[in-house]
């Protein structure tokens, strides 16, 4: 081996040894991050950016296909600012046909001459732009966010990981809430780390059978209202029961405008004169008076009493009237428990004759 040669052989092997060394003094910092070191990363940027919003004005289109019930469309306009909400519902005709404002932890929902005074936590709309926009975790009482809902001592399983999904940077996150509801949640980097899949997932007993539900909520599209500032414009779910798809929920946000003057008069909603009230509340049903106090007799209210203003009203409908995910669910589970009561009964029948 000649001189030259020699060196460069001794020149690699001193260059293999230092990078030997290079690798144990300094570990690859690619390496996959924990899940705390991730949700830290995760968590204040999603965080930041709808804390960012004070207000928004926008127009709310709300479609569900379902097999068997058809299809039902409602139109609202919604306003958000920091300390309240309004949804105003828009029949077909242009009419108002339901309006509700959410405000100092208190709805009121007017529909017609019918009237409802409900906390914050209940849902008498379908259409709350906020909600749907997954900006609070779907399925959940409270509507908590993601960084609420990872800040709970109840929150139980979580993890987080940073994956490359359909060629881009995603981060997902898991849980299983409060409640035994498994969140499979993913976030997209590069419109502020703002949610554009959520998975549910809830399994319960019917009598002997266990139900499973799971809905899968998507955005499809994310609309960049001023600079640097995003706002979800179509959101697709879809809900199963038992595997088997039970509806489609299409909205599309248009007409998007955020951090623009709202007067605060314009989340006042009156109940006109005579209007009939239910104040689930305290539990009361009664007509209004000109100043909203009730006039006349006061009865008890009852949760089975059938109230007009319950969830948004159809603008139009093709074989069947409207439909809320709640609606359908509870139909269906209702349709199991008595089919597994029928059976029961079928059983015990057989079994006395035999």
């Amino acid at each position: 081996m000649g001189y030259v040669q020699l060196m460069e052989h001794q020149f690699r092997l001193r260059s293999g040894f230092l990078l030997c060394l290079s690798l144990l003094a300094f570990p690859d910092t690619t390496a996959a991050q924990t899940t705390s070191e991730v949700i830290a990363e995760t968590s204040p940027n999603n965080q930041a950016s709808p804390s960012a919003i004070q207000t928004v004005a926008a127009k709310v289109q709300f479609r569900t296909d379902s097999p068997g019930f058809g299809q039902s469309v409602w139109r609202a306009n919604y306003l958000r600012s920091l300390t309240a909400t309004r949804i105003t519902e828009i029949g077909e005709k242009g009419e108002i046909t339901n309006d509700v404002v959410n405000r100092g932890g208190t709805q009121k929902g007017l529909a017609g001459t019918s009237g409802v005074i409900a906390s914050e936590n209940e849902r008498i709309t379908d259409l709350d732009a906020w909600s749907l926009a997954l900006f609070t975790l779907p399925q959940h009482r409270e509507r908590l966010t993601l960084t609420e809902m990872l800040a709970l001592s109840t929150t139980k399983a979580i993890s987080a990981k940073v994956v490359t999904e359909e060629g881009k940077r995603r981060v997902r996150v898991e849980f299983v809430s409060p409640e035994g509801v498994e969140f499979k949640v993913r976030l997209a980097p590069e419109v502020n780390y703002l949610i554009d899949r959520i998975e549910t997932t809830t399994t319960s007993k019917v009598l002997s059978q266990t139900v499973k539900l799971r809905s899968e909520y998507a955005i499809s599209s994310f609309k960049e209202v001023i600079p640097t500032l995003y706002f979800p414009d179509l959101i697709v779910s879809q809900h199963y029961r038992q595997g088997k798809l039970v509806v489609v929920q299409t909205t599309n946000i248009t007409d998007i405008k955020l951090n623009h003057a709202i007067r605060e008069s314009a989340f006042d909603l009156k109940f006109p004169n005579g209007t009939s009230v239910t104040n689930r509340i305290n539990g009361t049903v009664y007509r209004s008076g000109p100043n909203e106090a009730p006039v006349g007799p006061v009865a008890p209210y009852s949760p089975s009493t059938q109230e007009s203003v319950q969830h948004a009203t159809p603008l139009t409908t093709t074989e069947s009237s409207a439909w809320s995910t709640s609606r359908i669910i509870i139909y269906c589970s209702l349709m199991m428990i008595a089919i597994g009561l029928t059976f029961a009964i079928r059983t015990r029948i057989r079994q006395q004759v035999s």
